[in-house]
């Protein structure tokens, strides 16, 4: 992957690796896997068969030499078929990561939205009940100082009375309205702080489960890679051999 992308470049999100370059990762080391197997496959059967024109070894050896170059290039394809089903089932993973993290967005924004509707619904019902309130109100005043005016020459005292009491009324009506408002706005943003938390939760098991994934990836490339080259080393060993013996027959 020299052109590709690597774990170092690989963007960092809110809660991990960018979903969709680590899809991209991952393909590219699939692909660059199995054309180094294909090339590496093509060289070692060319060296072989050099080896053996150099060699000038007889029918028989020859055969024996490419049967056993033929078992060499079979538990090499067999390492390889290995890894690269595990990488595409690692790769269908991730997709299944990729989009229940598209529906957890989905879902967020959803909930988001939800909130917003029921926090603009609770103000405007918290504004109605205040503007009934206050209509009310005054309603109350306006008719206690009519009834005020009809009974002053009676008694100023009555007047008071009657005044301080629709005061009273007026700021028990004001206080049941604010309490009213700060009920329905509290719920809203209990719901919207519920269903924001619980998206939350489940994106940052989903990121933490690719991220593991991703590791054991990489890790078992490694160990495929391991493989490889010991398997190449011994070829190159058994090459060497066979070209000490050419040379001293």
């Amino acid at each position: 992957m020299a052109q590709g992308l690597k774990l170092s470049d690989l963007k960092i999100v809110k809660n991990g690796y960018d979903t969709a370059q680590v899809q991209m990762m991952l393909r590219e080391i699939l692909t660059q896997s199995m054309q180094e197997k294909e090339a590496a496959v093509e060289k070692a059967r060319e060296e072989e068969r050099e080896k053996m024109r150099q060699s000038g070894e007889p029918q028989g050896s020859s055969q024996e030499s490419i049967q056993k170059f033929d078992d060499w290039i079979q538990s090499l394809t067999s390492v390889w078929n290995q890894q690269n089903a595990y990488s595409k089932q690692q790769d269908a993973k991730l997709q299944q990561y990729y989009m229940r993290e598209k529906e957890l967005q989905e879902s967020e924004e959803k909930a988001r939205k939800e909130a917003e509707s029921l926090k603009a619904e609770a103000q405007r019902t918290a504004l109605e009940i205040t503007d009934k309130a206050r209509q009310d109100a005054n309603q109350v005043i306006s008719n206690a100082h009519a009834s005020a005016q009809r009974i002053r020459q009676d008694s100023e005292e009555a007047r008071r009375n009657m005044e301080s009491e629709a005061a009273q009324r007026v700021e028990l009506m004001m206080e049941k309205a604010r309490q009213d408002a700060d009920r329905i706005l509290k719920d809203a943003y209990a719901q919207r702080d519920q269903m924001l938390s619980d998206a939350q939760k489940e994106r940052e098991a989903i990121v933490d489960m690719s991220t593991h994934d991703i590791r054991r990836v990489r890790e078992d490339y490694q160990k495929t890679m391991e493989q490889i080259v010991k398997l190449l080393e011994d070829l190159a060993e058994r090459s060497q051999v066979a070209s000490q013996k050419a040379a001293q027959s």
